[in-house]
This record gives C-alpha cells, structure tokens and sequence, in this order.
C-alpha cells in the first residue's frame, strides 16, 4: 500500500474523528500531511489550515443559517486566532533564519522547529484533555486575554 493511499485513509478516519468529536482535526492533519503525503511542515500547515477552515466553514454556515451560533463569541474567537496565523506566517516564519541552530551534528531548520512546536502543543493538548482537574464554574465565566486566543488557531 502506497504512502499516498494510507495518507487517504489516515485522512478519513481524521474526518470521522472530527465530526464525531467536534474537533482534533488540526492535531491529526498536519502529521498525515508531512509523514503520508510527504509534504514540507510549513506547506503542510497551510494545507491543514485550509482543510480544517473549509470543513469548520461548511458545517458553521448550517449553524449560523439555524441561528445557534452566538456571532459575538464567534468574533471574539476567530479575530484573534487569524491574527495570530497571519503574525506568524508573515512576521514570525520569515524572519527566522534556516537553519536556525547548527551544532555540529545537530541541525535545527525551521521544519523540525515547527514538528517540534507542534508536538510540544500535542502534548500539552493531550495533558489537560486526561488530567483528573475539575473545572470549576466561576473559570468558566472567565474571558481570556486577547493575546492567549491568538495562539489557539482555529
């Protein structure tokens, strides 16, 4: 079986997980679209956004149409997390040298430093989804700074 025909059906079943669990997509894309489809990270995050913003996209316009989407929260969500993908992509990336760190042997480009990056993220992702914490109401209740949601993406 081809890497291409895995990378398929890793995709699917990246589809399924998402729409049963609502989300995760973007956990799953971006490795199946670097290890199956052998893609660059930085091409494979920009694919990844556009996969999950599409697919987000499609099924938001049904429940924006049905009016059970608080357009407010809607706003205060997205608004930050595209400036933080556009500062990224546009300040942040360009800017850093390639490779980044070069020690003898050991070589950080700027691939590996958003492999790295990203599961670093998955990690942390995974410790809070599994930790025994209870939240409590009133952290509920608590609106997060501007700068946080800039780091959440989509």
């Amino acid at each position: 079986m081809t890497p291409e025909i895995m990378g398929f059906i890793a995709m699917a079943l990246m589809g399924i997980s998402l729409g049963m669990l609502g989300s995760a997509g973007s956990m799953f894309t971006l490795p199946i679209l670097v290890y199956f489809f052998a893609l660059y990270p930085q091409e494979a995050t920009t694919y990844s956004l556009l996969i999950i913003g599409t697919c987000t996209l499609i099924s938001g316009i049904r429940h924006i149409l049905g009016g059970s989407i608080h357009m407010k929260t809607l706003i205060f969500f997205s608004v930050p997390s595209f400036a933080g993908i556009v500062a990224a992509r546009h300040f942040v990336l360009p800017w850093l040298p390639d490779p980044i760190f070069n020690l003898g042997l050991l070589v950080l480009t700027k691939n590996t430093l958003i492999m790295l990056f990203f599961s670093v993220l998955m990690l942390i992702s995974s410790f809070s989804l599994f930790s025994s914490r209870i939240l409590r109401a009133e952290h509920h209740s608590r609106v997060p700074p501007f700068f946080i949601l800039m780091f959440q993406g989509p």
